[in-house]
């Protein structure tokens, strides 16, 4: 069985222009709603799934809440 590589988005930010030409080497950026954010499943740039980000104990989880059409 083949296996890919799948990317987990879980949050994302906005900056002008003049930050993004500013971005340095640990900067701390801060991101909106980040455990109740839409969660991304992506193979490049392909969108494979959506859910939920969720915590249990230590751990965290996505809940899938819905999966794309997949083309083999």
């Amino acid at each position: 069985m083949m296996r890919i590589a799948i990317d987990v988005v879980i949050a994302n930010c906005t900056m002008t222009l003049d930050e993004l030409n500013h971005l340095q080497t640990s900067q701390i950026k801060p991101v909106n709603d980040f455990v109740q954010s839409e969660v991304l499943l992506k193979s490049g740039n392909e969108l494979i799934a959506t859910g939920s980000l969720i915590k249990v104990d230590d751990q965290f989880y996505v809940s899938i809440e819905q999966v794309n059409n997949i083309v083999n």
